[in-house]
C-alpha cells in the first residue's frame, strides 16, 4: 500500500516537474529579448524603423559584432528624441543585469556598433527594465552642452523605491521617487565615429568591434536634417489674426490711437486685450509705467484669463521689442491658455511705428523659453541680454552685423538693428516666435533675418546679414 502512494506521488512529482519545465521554457521562450521579434517597452515614442533595421543586422552579423556576454534586450533599445535613423542605445543584460550598452550611431550608408559601460547608462537603463512603477519627467534640453555649442537632450524618468519592502503605494506610501537621466548630444553623436560617454563626450574606438560598419538598408545617405519650415508660411495664419486684431475698430480706438498719443511721454503706457462675455474685443484703460517698463493690467479685464495679447509704449524711443518684451510674451503665454500677441508702439525719426511678437507654435516657444530662461539670459540693470548668455552672442554678432552693414536688406523697410536681431535668434532657435512690423499700410509684415557666408572671388569669406520681409 506505502508502495502504491509512493509511487503515485513520484509520478505526480515528476509529472509536476515536467509542468513547471514547459510553462518555464514557454514563458522564457515567449520573452526572449534577442528574438527576431520587436515590441517597445520603452517609455517614449521611439524612431522604430531604426530599431528594427539595426536589430536586423545584428541578428545577421551577431558572431561578428558580439563581444560581451549577455543578451541584447531590443524591447527597451531608445533612440532619444532621434527619430532619423540615425542613433539608439541597448541594454544588454546578464542575469537580469544591465551589464553594459550597446550604441548604435548611423554615418552616412553605415552603421557602427560600440560597446560602453558608464555608470549612468547602466543604472538608466536597469531600473528602466527591472523597476515595476515608473513615470516619465519632461526631458531637458539645452544649446550649450559642455561648453562646445552642441544640441543636447538630457531624458529623464522616475522609478518608486518602498522604504518597506513591498509597500509600493506608489507617491503616498513608506517610499520615494528615484529620478534617472541619460543624455545625448546631438552634434557630437553626428560627427563621432567612436561611442559616447555620459557626458556627450566622443572617446574615440571605445569597443568598437565593427570595423568599417556595416551597409545600412536602402544606402541611407548622410544623416538627413528635417526639412526646413518656409518662416512665412509658418507665421502666415498667426501673422493674419494678428492683424485682424490691429485693424479692429475697438483696437483702432483704445489701444492704437491711445498709444500712438503716448510715445513721446515720459513714461511708458500698457493694455490688455481679452475678450468679453459677449465673444467681443475688451482692452483696458492705459496703464502708466516707468521710463524703461509697464505691466499692461490684465488683471483690470473682465476675465484676465481671457487675455490674448499685450500692448505698450516705449518712452521716445524705437518701437523694436527688447528681450525684456520678449520674455514677458513667453511668460504670460505660459500663464495664460490664449495668449499670442504682444504689440509695440514707438518712435523712430519723428514717426510713429508698430512692431510684434506674434507666437505662432506655442510647444516649440514654450520648449524655447525652457532652454532661454530670463533669469539666466536676461540683465535687469542693462534691460538687455545678459552679456555671456546663449542668447547675448547671437544677438549682439546680428546687431553689430547689421548696424555696420545693412546693404542686404531687401524688404524695402527701414528696421531697427534690434528688430533685426530679434528676428535672427527667433528663427535660428526655432523658438515658435515671429517679429513683425507694419508697414505704410498699417499692415504687421514679418521680418526674415539671417547671417549668410559669402566666398568672395579672392577665396576670402564673409558673413553679410541678410533681411526680407513677407508678402
Amino acid at each position: 500500500m506505502k508502495r502504491k502512494i509512493i509511487l503515485k506521488l513520484l509520478l505526480l512529482l515528476a509529472f509536476s516537474v515536467t509542468l513547471y519545465s514547459c510553462v518555464h521554457d514557454e514563458i522564457n521562450s515567449s520573452a526572449n529579448p534577442s528574438n527576431s521579434e520587436y515590441t517597445s517597452k520603452s517609455l517614449w515614442k521611439e524612431d522604430e524603423v531604426y530599431i528594427r533595421n539595426v536589430m536586423k543586422i545584428y541578428l545577421e552579423h551577431e558572431t561578428e559584432i558580439k563581444k560581451v556576454s549577455g543578451i541584447p534586450y531590443w524591447d527597451y533599445a531608445t533612440t532619444l528624441e532621434s527619430y532619423d535613423e540615425s542613433f539608439l542605445m541597448v541594454p544588454i543584460v546578464e542575469d537580469n543585469k544591465v551589464t553594459s550598452v550597446l550604441q548604435v550611431p548611423r554615418h552616412g550608408t553605415k552603421v557602427y556598433f560600440y560597446y560602453t559601460n558608464y555608470k549612468n547608462h547602466l543604472d538608466f537603463f536597469q531600473n528602466l527594465i527591472f523597476s515595476e512603477y515608473k513615470k516619465v519627467l519632461p526631458t531637458e534640453k539645452s544649446s550649450a552642452a559642455t561648453g562646445k555649442g552642441m544640441k543636447c537632450t538630457r531624458t529623464f524618468y522616475s522609478v518608486w523605491m518602498p522604504n518597506n519592502e513591498g509597500n509600493y503605494n506608489t507617491g503616498g506610501g513608506d517610499g520615494h521617487w528615484n529620478t534617472y537621466s541619460i543624455v545625448k548630444c546631438r552634434q557630437m553623436i553626428d560627427e563621432c565615429m567612436g561611442a559616447v560617454n555620459e557626458y556627450g563626450e566622443c572617446q574615440g574606438g571605445g569597443g568598437s568591434n565593427s570595423g568599417g560598419g556595416y551597409g545600412y538598408p536602402g544606402g541611407g545617405g548622410n544623416n538627413p536634417e528635417p526639412p526646413k519650415v518656409d518662416p512665412c508660411q509658418k507665421a502666415k495664419i498667426p501673422m493674419t489674426q494678428a492683424n485682424a486684431t490691429l485693424k479692429n475698430s475697438a483696437s483702432q480706438q483704445k489701444m492704437d490711437a491711445v498709444l500712438k498719443s503716448k510715445i513721446q511721454n515720459a513714461n511708458e503706457f500698457g493694455v490688455a486685450l481679452g475678450t468679453a462675455a459677449n465673444g467681443q474685443i475688451e482692452i483696458t484703460p492705459p496703464k502708466e509705467g516707468t521710463s524703461s517698463s509697464v505691466s499692461p493690467p490684465i488683471d483690470q479685464l473682465s476675465n484676465p484669463n481671457s487675455v490674448f495679447a499685450t500692448a505698450h509704449s516705449h518712452a521716445g524711443a524705437f518701437g523694436a521689442p527688447s528681450g525684456g518684451d520678449m520674455f514677458s510674451l513667453l511668460e504670460r503665454m505660459i500663464m495664460y491658455p490664449n495668449m499670442r500677441y504682444s504689440y509695440v508702439y514707438g518712435i523712430a525719426n519723428g514717426v510713429s511705428e508698430i512692431y510684434a511678437l506674434v507666437i505662432n507654435d506655442r510647444a516649440l516657444a514654450a520648449d524655447f523659453l525652457n532652454q532661454y530662461p530670463r533669469s539666466q539670459n536676461y540683465d535687469t540693470v542693462t534691460h538687455d541680454f545678459k552679456e555671456g548668455s546663449n542668447l547675448y552672442e547671437d544677438f549682439t554678432a546680428m546687431r553689430y552685423m547689421y548696424g555696420f552693414d545693412s546693404s542686404g536688406n531687401t524688404s524695402g523697410e527701414s528696421y531697427d538693428k534690434n528688430a533685426i536681431a530679434m528676428a535672427h535668434i527667433l528663427e535660428k532657435l526655432n523658438s515658435g516666435v515671429s517679429i513683425a512690423k507694419a508697414d505704410v499700410t498699417g499692415n504687421l509684415k514679418t521680418i526674415n533675418a539671417s547671417i549668410q557666408t559669402i566666398t568672395k572671388p579672392n577665396g576670402t569669406i564673409e558673413e553679410k546679414p541678410t533681411v526680407s520681409k513677407c508678402p
